[in-house]
């Protein structure tokens, strides 16, 4: 593992044979874009306002870091390069690629696999929270969590993690867009993990009640931008 060194970042870009630009995206103040690098390396750019809470290829280090000690399998931290001003931080950051197959949607043929393989994260203190299928790959007939750039590390079943697994969940349904798999998938969560409705569709809701509220409040602005212009 080699960390904080642009060297061999610099030598696998030479080495490689195709890189594919995954996403490339540029937001008010900042820009990120993540390339695929032979199947085999995954480089993520960063150029960020420098505030602590951008530097998500901490998080995604720290994670994987923190899984390699549970002895899961997870992608291998490679390297880290830096570079910050008062004002920007720019970042890269380079990690391995699990190989196995990925499937671009939830199908009630992986519900049951995907929710043990969150289990099994949630039992080592990890939430994936941006649990979309396509960040799960399977290998052999596992599935295994390769994409750690929004989770937290939670002592399981305490406040914070129960919270955090509402956010998780909120967000798996929305990804599914269908009440019925979601239901599918949260049974069977809740039978591996020998957990109740209790203590997880409360901490749903507190989303679903934060979702309301951002639309009611995106409505509230549309119709005073539209009296103004009367």
């Amino acid at each position: 593992m080699l960390v904080n060194n642009e060297k061999s970042i610099r030598e696998i870009l030479n080495q490689s044979e195709n890189i594919i630009v995954y996403s490339d995206r540029t937001y008010t103040n900042s820009w990120r874009k993540t390339s695929i690098i032979d199947n085999k390396y995954v480089l993520k750019e960063f150029d960020y306002k420098n505030k602590r809470k951008n530097k998500v290829w901490d998080v995604e280090y720290n994670v994987i870091q923190h899984l390699k000690k549970k002895s899961i399998l997870c992608p291998d931290n490679i390297a880290i390069v830096t570079n910050e001003s008062n004002k920007r931080i720019k970042a890269k950051y380079l990690k391995s690629i699990l190989q196995g197959s990925v499937s671009s949607t939830y199908t009630i043929d992986i519900i049951k696999p995907i929710s043990q393989a969150i289990h099994e994260l949630h039992q080592h203190d990890v939430l994936v929270i941006d649990a979309k299928c396509d960040n799960f790959v399977k290998v052999k007939n596992n599935y295994y969590a390769f994409d750690f750039g929004m989770a937290k590390i939670a002592r399981y079943n305490s406040l914070y993690f129960k919270i955090m697994r509402g956010w998780e969940f909120f967000r798996i349904r929305k990804e599914m867009g269908n009440q019925e798999l979601f239901s599918q998938f949260l049974h069977s969560y809740m039978q591996v993990s020998n957990t109740s409705s209790y203590s997880i569709i409360p901490f749903i809701k507190v989303y679903d009640i934060k979702e309301r509220f951002k639309q009611t409040r995106r409505q509230y602005k549309q119709s005073i931008r539209g009296l103004v212009r009367r």
